[in-house]
């Protein structure tokens, strides 16, 4: 499908990972990778169903993000050690 190519926003996005993944790595906390979901290379799918992911190229919103949003519920819930189906009341 489409694709875009690495750019200079990627390569800070990626500083500002590095970052994350160190601050999770030294407080023992899991973290969900969504770059690597929707960039499995340095480039980037751009559309799902037909939609942009990222329509700004960055942030991902609206009807193309959908299919990244379930993935990442997904994830948590396995994460979790629970069943991603399953009603999740906060309290």
């Amino acid at each position: 499908g489409p694709r875009w190519r690495h750019s200079d926003v990627m390569e800070q996005v990626d500083c500002f990972d590095k970052a994350v993944r160190e601050s999770a790595r030294l407080r023992s906390l899991t973290i969900i990778d969504l770059k690597s979901h929707t960039c499995p290379t340095k480039e980037c799918i751009l559309l799902s169903d037909g939609e942009p992911i990222r329509p700004d190229g960055l942030h991902y919103d609206g009807k193309g993000a959908e299919e990244s949003a379930r993935w990442v519920y997904g994830e948590i819930f396995r994460a979790l050690g629970a069943d991603a189906g399953a009603t999740v009341v906060a309290r």
